[in-house]
């Protein structure tokens, strides 16, 4: 907003600047809010330097002047020279001091009309009339809320330049400023455009006003305080005359309420909502009192007063009348009754409900596809609040086609910085829709929306709100995620720039959760890309914000799963603040915090760290929770901690001396086949350490519940466990009796739970000839002869322990074998020599039990042993010796007088 200037005689003295308050379009006509066009001053217009300045807005400026203790501050201030610099943002070309223009300089131009802060109508009024060439360029001013040299600001400028180069400045200026520091840049802006006059540039313009002219303020401060005095019966008449109907009151209210928060609850006390509400449907008084209804809403938008706004909105029925000013042909009106609703929809359901009901959300999408020049910003900001929240809403929507009318705003650098960024909102929460990701992606989301992110020419806080669009896209959706990298891994640094730099922290958590979006269903070469570009240090730079927890978890999980630690060192900070984020399971945070402690427990090393941080009480816990997710993350978690690292579940047991009974309890009550895996895998680890608790708590017989069912997702790890538990003998005839032998036997031939299932019978069928007969009978034999003969030249990770379980296995039922059927699964699957082979070169446990099976074996042929036997004396001395003695190393002997 601009604003206007006009001369006058005083009593034959020289002519002077008289500052006035009105507004004024670039031609000098009086300007109004949606109606006039001109070249108005806005944020993006403005830059800032300085520490904690960076992200300061223009229409919160403070006191400002020319720099102090100039000259030596130019040489002094680092941050002056830092904007000024070639890399700078107002990389300079040439900078000069312009003093102020003399008397009669003014005089001389005073019938050109010139207007304070429209320096570029100014400069080319001066042109046309001088012919003095316009240079745009900078004016730099220094905050004065800071300390000398430590913050400045810097303001888009025109100005003139003399033939002989001298640089002069006819623009009115701020009272008591004698001079101004002009920047000619060494790059210049892109032209300004005339547009139409929004409330945002009003509102700057007015700010910018007041803070360089505060007598203009004062004395319009006092002009309007002289009219009327707002004490409580002021209050009263003041309300009863919006009620009469009084165009006037309400435009003066309207002004009047932006700077006076007590008036403004004084009139919502005494019923002004309902009163302004009640001429919305009236032809002559509907611009009026739409206008103060949305300077009172907008006013009271986050504050206590909001509530009582709504209510008594909703009860005076304004709702369908502000939705029929949404399609009024007055443009203004319709602008204004659309910001009206979006504050109204802010954080209400009951007003989201009851406008989407009555057709607000088909009056928004036609008013955006009317591509008015205003309304536009406003339109999109309703529509994003409508969605808040309202899964309904979102819905319809999309049903409406929301998305393409969206899409086209963000996608029109004309529609205006502001509707573009609310277009991004209202997307955001629009992909929630079923099925519009992949309708958004069709219509080119993603690739308009990467565009934006990476592109550095746009203002920060539009590229951090189009990432949150972004975010969603890609959520979970790996053919989007396809098309955001397509291009390169650009789009992966725009995000890293925006997570690093944009101080904002909606912004930074909106590009963190895009990028661990994108690194979930990227794969492995987006996440080696992102972790090689810093992606690890960026998310662990947002651990100290709690809004972006939820990202930073999410984030740090899925570089974990997909490329490990490469190269980073896990702070114990992030660890602690992950199993802190445990305690309340109905925080979104949980789920992720849970998800990256799931991660990193497989990690030998962060084992210990995740003990020190007592993760186990909380995990437990939330092994009761009615979240599925939670409770299936919860019990892997708990299972990659205990998993192959006997000193961790020594620890776990001292800091949780009931983990067995509880995970016992778990398991009695789960019905999620992936959560009774998990559970059974804890059991089995439990089991590998100590079996007495385990036995108590009742894990034999659940385990035994978990292998009858023939659709057990969990039969494998059932089986692990009972291979880890030191069973007794009237144990394993129950479990005989429940006819879990026959069920291991049937798993032999399941892939993935052969091995378990082997060790499982080695287990049960030790010193059991019950066990043993009635595995032969069901066919335990050639199973496991075929398990052995399937792992036999594999070299893959488990494939050596899966064939000593069977190996075991065998050699437990050769003991009590008296039909030979294990002498002839041996013989008949071939797989005699991978037996003495183990027998010969495995240096574990193997070795021993491959002896005991041939030991076992006393049908077999002495040729067929010294055939495979052959040259093997070296190997077969170095076992006797450490054998005890016992007819095994008797055995063990006999087989080395083969050699």
């Amino acid at each position: 907003a601009q604003a206007g200037i006009h001369c006058c005689n005083c009593h034959g003295k020289r002519r002077l600047w008289i500052y006035m308050t009105a507004l004024f379009d670039d031609d000098g006509s009086a300007a109004e809010v949606g109606q006039s066009r001109g070249r108005w001053l806005d944020e993006s217009d403005f830059i800032f330097g300085g520490e904690d300045h960076q992200h300061d807005r223009a229409s919160e400026i403070g006191p400002h002047s020319f720099p102090r203790d100039w000259p030596d501050v130019y040489e002094e201030s680092g941050v002056l020279r830092s904007m000024l610099k070639k890399t700078g943002p107002c990389a300079a070309k040439r900078v000069s001091v312009v003093p102020n223009m003399s008397q009669d300089q003014i005089a001389d131009v005073a019938h050109l009309g010139l207007r304070p802060l429209h320096s570029l109508c100014n400069a080319e009024a001066i042109q046309k009339h001088f012919g003095l060439a316009v240079i745009e360029g900078w004016a730099l001013h220094d905050l004065l809320d800071d300390v000398t040299g430590a913050a400045f600001v810097a303001e888009r400028y025109w100005w003139n330049s003399t033939a002989d180069g001298k640089w002069v400045d006819y623009s009115p200026r701020a009272q008591n400023v004698g001079q101004l520091l002009l920047v000619e840049p060494l790059v210049s802006c892109p032209p300004k455009k005339p547009c139409i006059l929004t409330v945002r540039h009003h509102q700057l313009g007015k700010h910018l006003l007041e803070m360089r002219f505060p007598n203009t303020r004062a004395a319009k401060t006092r002009s309007w305080s002289s009219q009327t005095v707002f004490n409580g019966k002021g209050v009263g008449s003041a309300v009863k005359h919006v009620r009469l109907g009084s165009a006037e009151m309400m435009h003066e209210l309207s002004t009047r309420i932006e700077e006076d928060a007590a008036l403004c609850e004084a009139l919502v006390q005494n019923g002004v909502c309902a009163a302004a509400a009640t001429h919305l449907r009236s032809r002559r008084l509907a611009a009026p009192a739409v206008r103060f209804l949305a300077a009172i809403s907008t006013t009271t938008l986050k504050s206590e007063l909001r509530k009582q706004v709504v209510t008594s909105f909703l009860l005076a029925d304004g709702i369908g009348a502000l939705l029929g000013l949404l399609a009024a042909a007055d443009t203004v009106v319709a602008t204004d009754a659309a910001a009206t609703l979006s504050n109204f929809c802010f954080q209400a359901l009951e007003v989201q409900e009851c406008a989407a009901d009555r057709g607000a959300i088909q009056l928004l999408i036609k008013l955006l596809k009317q591509r008015q020049p205003c309304g536009t910003a406003e339109a999109c900001l309703a529509l994003w609040h409508l969605q808040v929240g309202c899964p309904t809403n979102i819905t319809a929507a999309a049903f409406e086609g929301a998305g393409e009318a969206l899409l086209a705003v963000l996608e029109n650098a004309d529609s205006g910085l502001s509707a573009r960024v609310n277009a991004a909102g209202a997307l955001m929460m629009l992909v929630a829709a079923p099925g519009m990701q992949d309708e958004l992606a069709r219509l080119g989301a993603v690739v308009a929306c990467c565009g934006i992110v990476a592109d550095p020419t746009q203002p920060t806080h539009f590229r951090g709100q189009t990432a949150g669009t972004l975010m969603n896209l890609l959520s979970g959706h790996q053919e989007n995620c396809c098309k955001a990298v397509a291009g390169g891994h650009e789009i992966i640094a725009a995000l890293l720039e925006i997570i690093r730099s944009s101080g904002t922290v909606g912004l930074e958590a909106y590009a963190a959760g895009a990028l661990a979006n994108m690194v979930a269903c990227g794969g492995k070469d987006v996440a080696k890309a992102a972790a090689n570009l810093g992606a690890w240090q960026a998310f662990v730079g947002l651990i100290s914000t709690s809004q972006s927890l939820i990202e930073v978890f999410a984030g740090l999980a899925n570089l974990v799963q997909h490329v490990g630690l490469l190269n980073v060192e896990v702070d114990q900070d992030i660890i602690e603040r992950a199993v802190v984020s445990l305690a309340d399971e109905c925080d979104p945070v949980c789920i992720q915090a849970l998800t990256l402690c799931m991660n990193l427990a497989p990690k030998v090393s962060l084992k210990a760290r995740l003990l020190k941080a007592r993760a186990v009480e909380p995990l437990l816990d939330l092994l009761k929770s009615n979240n599925e997710t939670l409770r299936e993350r919860a019990a892997g978690t708990l299972a990659n901690l205990l998993d192959g690292h006997a000193e961790t579940v020594a620890t776990v047991y001292m800091q949780a001396p009931n983990i067995a009974k509880r995970t016992v309890q778990a398991l009695e009550t789960e019905y999620l086949g992936t959560v009774q895996r998990e559970l059974a895998r804890m059991l089995a680890a439990l089991a590998s350490r100590r079996s007495e608790p385990l036995r108590k708590a009742g894990a034999i017989g659940i385990l035994a519940c978990l292998l009858q069912d023939p659709g057990s997702e969990a039969a494998g790890e059932a089986a692990l466990g009972l291979m880890n538990l030191v069973l007794r003998g009237p144990e394993r005839e129950k479990l005989l009796e429940c006819g879990v032998v026959e069920r291991l036997v049937r798993l032999l031939g399941d892939g993935r739970a052969s091995g378990y299932a082997a060790g499982a019978l080695a287990n049960l069928a030790a010193g059991s000839a019950k066990v043993a007969c009635a595995a032969l009978s069901a066919g335990a034999a050639h199973a496991l002869a075929k398990i052995i003969d399937d792992c036999k030249g594999r070299d893959h990770a488990g494939s050596e322990s899966v064939m000593e379980w069977a190996v075991g296995a065998l050699g437990g039922l050769a003991q009590h074998d008296g039909g030979g059927l294990v002498l002839a699964a041996v013989l008949d699957g071939g797989v005699l020599e991978p037996i003495m082979q183990m027998l010969l070169h495995n240096r574990g446990m193997g070795q021993e039990l491959a002896l005991f099976l041939v030991w076992s074996l006393r049908e077999i042929e002495e040729k067929e042993l010294r055939c495979e036997l052959s040259g093997a004396s070296e190997q077969l001395h170095r076992l006797c010796s450490k054998l005890s003695i016992g007819p095994l190393r008797d055995f063990a002997f006999r087989l080395t007088e083969l050699c």
